[in-house]
């Protein structure tokens, strides 16, 4: 049976030239990059070179680039140093109610104040007011994704940022956003943005956290001078390269994304004929172009996801990062979807990589699923 994989949010497929050049990266990369020797200066450049390719990919300075193991680790660092550094401020820390646990987690873990959660409209878009308001509030710290992971609503991310106070810092989480629309970091007006490398068909474990080059973060960990000293650890050259390699393959060329697009709401179409009680969530929102979630009311959504998966459809009911919580997703209910909604709602995750067969084989197999969950007459 062919599979079919639509969870691209939780992890994309390395694309077939990414693949490669990784290949050809480990197999001829030995040296470590902090290394004098020959081959650790071959690495260094493999790194530098990716560095510079990486800031001119999102409109930065190749200083303002870190490399960490991915978007957790990325999310952690940025909260950790933007919060150290506000420290002194009796000010908020703000973060959207939609955010990843990655940010969340951590944001309730370091508040020496009590954490304010910006809340969402019903589809699943930011409140500006209630942002820009704290935003303005000097010496607050600010964490607003840009697209969210679970429903792919894009976040007013520009008008937040524009209403900072001159001692305000704001962290963009772009995660599900860089390698699937244009960014440009200089003009965005955050303090700090984070990236991963396996949500747009780059290799597991390695991402990126960009840093605005005046600030003076504080380290997460300790123990080396790489990055700066702000990512102590030998740095792994192959992966960073394959990073930069992805970023580039899927931002050469706009027109798939318009691809996705018309694929996506294919999708959507075809799923919701086949269950008319249906419903896409944040379907009047500004969406990232490969991400749809859909309530299929009346249905127990973990049943339909392992019936999908049993007839070769891979998707996901929400965050790869929360699929062994008990509860439903957070982020449809912030939006304001009933508890039975959620559980009755998947996330299907487009990429690069998806054809038009494979959405229609989706589409068959479904019917097929539905009518093996359905509740009896």
């Amino acid at each position: 049976m062919k599979r079919v994989y639509l969870d691209n949010n939780a992890t994309a497929p390395l694309h077939p030239r990414v693949a490669d050049a990784l290949a050809r990266a480990l197999r001829t990369l030995h040296g470590n990059a902090s290394s004098a020797h020959l081959e650790g200066r071959v690495a260094r450049a493999m790194i530098e070179d990716a560095r510079e390719l990486i800031a001119e990919l999102l409109d930065a300075e190749p200083q303002e680039v870190l490399f960490t193991s991915g978007g957790t680790e990325a999310n952690n660092l940025a909260l950790h140093g933007l919060l150290t550094l506000r420290r002194a401020f009796d000010a908020p820390l703000a973060v959207s109610a939609i955010e990843h646990p990655s940010v969340l987690e951590p944001a309730r873990a370091w508040a020496c104040r009590q954490l304010e959660l910006i809340p969402v409209t019903a589809d699943g878009v930011v409140d500006l007011e209630a942002a820009q308001t704290l935003a303005a509030t000097p010496g607050s710290v600010l964490a607003v994704m840009m697209a969210n992971n679970e429903v792919g609503t894009l976040q007013p991310v520009e008008r937040i940022a524009a209403a900072l106070a001159p001692q305000s810092l704001l962290h963009v989480d772009a995660v599900q956003a860089a390698g699937k629309l244009p960014i440009s970091f200089h003009s965005l007006g955050a303090s700090t943005l984070s990236l991963s490398a396996h949500k747009f068909h780059g290799p597991i474990g390695i991402g990126a956290l960009l840093v605005r080059r005046e600030l003076e973060l504080v380290p997460l960990l300790r123990g080396g001078h790489q990055e700066r000293g702000l990512r102590p650890g030998t740095e792994p050259a192959p992966l960073i390269h394959a990073l930069a390699i992805a970023l580039q393959v899927c931002l050469q060329d706009g027109q798939h994304r318009e691809q996705i697009t018309r694929l996506r709401d294919r999708l959507e179409q075809g799923l919701l004929a086949a269950w008319p009680q249906g419903c896409v969530h944040a379907r009047n929102a500004p969406r990232v172009c490969n991400t749809t979630n859909i309530c299929f009311r009346g249905l127990d959504g973990q049943q339909l996801l392992l019936a999908l998966d049993a007839r070769g459809v891979a998707c996901s009911t929400g965050s790869a990062c929360s699929s062994g919580a008990p509860g439903p997703s957070h982020v449809l209910l912030a939006m304001g979807v009933s508890e039975v909604d959620a559980r009755a709602s998947l996330r299907f995750s487009l990429g690069l990589l998806t054809t038009p067969e494979e959405v229609d084989l989706t589409i068959e197999r479904f019917h097929d699923a539905v009518n093996a969950v359905r509740p009896p007459a």
